[in-house]
């Protein structure tokens, strides 16, 4: 069969885009302007560029989000034009008018309100996470990360000297919580315990510092001095690292938003490794122990986004989480036991600097460190905070990263905490006080979802772009932007229209359509087979590669693929 193939880079244009919209939103709330007001959005970026719909609309639409999380007046951005006596907006004027009063303070939220928050926000911030090719900023950015992760630590309680009875308390009945989660002696940390006795391990998917893929991962020339002993072999002759020469991770940014890029660190093989073994077993005994298992769960994010919808919970966000859990917060809170596990397979420095921070992102161990802080952290808040003020609701709690969920009486005082621990609280994606909501990707106002698509591709490039096209299209026809899909729809069909079949063994048309499949690594030889079957002993020494390919399939016509 003819080797399918695609036109190259077709660009999806934003006048298009808003053309359609300006459709779908007329349908849900249609004003004499509107045509107006897409006309002169349309000016800006013809005149202005990438810079308008990546920076100076998504600036307008971050001044709406913090000011209804906040519930503050609205403060516009430098650029746009003012109503004349008031201070929203003088484009898309009625929109904002159901959602702010003239001198922008929120108004109480109704149904017209929650209509014009979710097209407000799908509108401003649609590009708001476009794929950007370069940072002008990433120097910058990489400078204040090495300031932040090499900051001198002190002991807890030094930087704890303005805080009251009260939070100490919580503190300490955070350290409790956490002993009573791994009690050396219990059944559910058994596991882990053998894994200190006879260590192992196992490759992630990412990349990692020397940048091998694949099978090179298995070919071990050293070991760190901490974990040598996961990596001893009685044949094998590794050079063991000296101190103060273990390998360190890597520094890379990777896209975010229009803001600036994303900060991570690539750990070495060797390490990561190790946190890999580590991290599945600590996965395991968070999900199992009667303490955490309704409050993390590291699969699955529903619960918390369901939790948004209950005006008794608050939102936490926190800002640089993992850059600013200290080591030393760690080894107070962690058993000692623990604690030595934990930093056994720690990667001590970053480029060439020594990190004071427990992990930074890239890290296996990152993750599930920070979210049991951060959960043992909220539970002595909410403890001590109940039982100092008979009026405070106690509720549920619920940890997935730096996004936490607690009961709203107990929001300020657990921020209190955060802050003397050495935490930084991110007010403006703090939920407390206000109508909105916001965990794991979910935003709900008043009730009521407004979760909105922000597509990061601009143009089709590859399968995996057609791919990501095809996916926009469905996502933006569930939310009832149905002009907007079929445009998507219209671009990807264009670039590569599937084809078409009758099959006569199942008796139902189909199309032939790119799936993205995982591509299995050579074959290993050597010490390096010999490495992937002792950890993994139940299945043959191969490396399995997680990068994809495209596998071509047939599919049933039925599908998200056409209308």
């Amino acid at each position: 069969m003819k080797t399918e193939t695609l036109k190259p880079n077709v660009a999806l244009q934003p006048r298009p885009i808003l053309l359609s919209m300006k459709d779908d939103i007329s349908s849900w709330m249609h004003t004499d302007h509107l045509d107006r007001d897409i006309d002169y959005l349309l000016r800006r970026y013809d005149s202005e560029g990438d810079a308008f719909i990546c920076v100076t609309m998504p600036l307008l639409g971050r001044a709406i989000e913090d000011s209804l999380v906040q519930k503050t007046p609205l403060q516009v951005p430098m650029g746009w034009r003012l109503q004349k006596g008031s201070v929203l907006p003088h484009h898309f004027n009625v929109y904002f008018k159901h959602v702010y009063a003239d001198n922008g303070t929120p108004l109480n939220p109704t149904a017209n309100s929650r209509t014009a928050v979710f097209i407000l926000r799908q509108l401003f911030l649609l590009w708001s996470k476009r794929e950007v090719d370069t940072y002008d900023n990433e120097d910058e950015t990489i400078k204040k990360f090495m300031e932040r992760i090499t900051l001198p630590r002190h002991r807890l309680w030094d930087h704890m000297v303005n805080t009251n009875e009260t939070q100490r308390a919580a503190i300490m009945k955070a350290k409790a919580a956490m002993h009573r989660l791994f009690v050396i002696d219990s059944t559910e940390s058994q596991r882990i315990r053998e894994f200190l006795k006879e260590p192992w391990g196992r490759h992630g998917p990412g990349a990692v510092a020397n940048k091998e893929e694949a099978a090179d991962k298995w070919n071990f020339v050293k070991y760190p001095h901490l974990p040598m002993e996961l990596f001893r072999w009685n044949d094998r002759d590794i050079v063991p690292a000296e101190a103060g020469q273990a390998p360190s991770s890597r520094v890379t940014c990777v896209p975010k938003d229009f803001r600036g890029p994303r900060i991570i660190c690539i750990e070495p093989k060797e390490f990561q490794f190790a946190q890999q073994g580590l991290l599945s077993l600590l996965n395991q005994h968070v999900h199992d122990h009667y303490l955490t298992r309704t409050s993390i769960n590291f699969n699955d994010v529903s619960r918390s986004q369901r939790m948004c919808f209950n005006t008794d919970n608050a939102t936490i966000d926190l800002k640089d989480a993992s850059d600013l859990i200290s080591l030393q917060l760690v080894k107070f809170l962690f058993p000692r036991w623990m604690y030595k596990a934990l930093v056994r397979y720690r990667t001590p420095t970053v480029g060439n600097a020594r990190s004071t921070c427990f992990a930074t992102m890239g890290s296996a161990l990152c993750f599930p460190v920070q979210t049991i802080v951060f959960w043992a952290l909220c539970r002595g808040c909410v403890d001590v905070y109940t039982r100092y003020n008979r009026h405070a609701k106690r509720g549920p709690i619920r940890i997935f990263g730096d996004d936490l969920i607690v009961p709203k009486s107990c929001a300020p005082f657990v921020c209190s905490v955060l802050t003397a621990c050495g935490l930084q609280v991110n007010l403006s994606k703090t939920c407390i006080r206000s109508e909105v909501r916001e965990a794991c990707g979910e935003w709900v106002y008043a009730g009521v979802t407004s979760r909105i698509i922000r597509p990061k591709i601009h143009r089709i490039r590859s399968i995996e772009d057609w791919c990501a096209a095809i996916d926009v299209a469905e996502s933006f026809k569930k939310k009832g932007y149905i002009n907007t899909s079929r445009y998507y729809q219209t671009m990807a069909l264009d670039v590569h229209k599937p084809v078409k079949r009758h099959c006569e063994r199942y008796q139902r048309p189909e199309l032939r359509v790119p799936l993205l499949v995982k591509r299995r690594a050579p074959h290993l030889e050597g010490y390096a087979a010999l490495y992937a079957w002792r950890f993994h002993s139940n299945t043959s020494p191969f490396s399995r590669g997680t990068r994809s390919r495209v596998k071509w399939r047939w599919i049933s016509l039925d599908s998200k693929f056409l209308d």
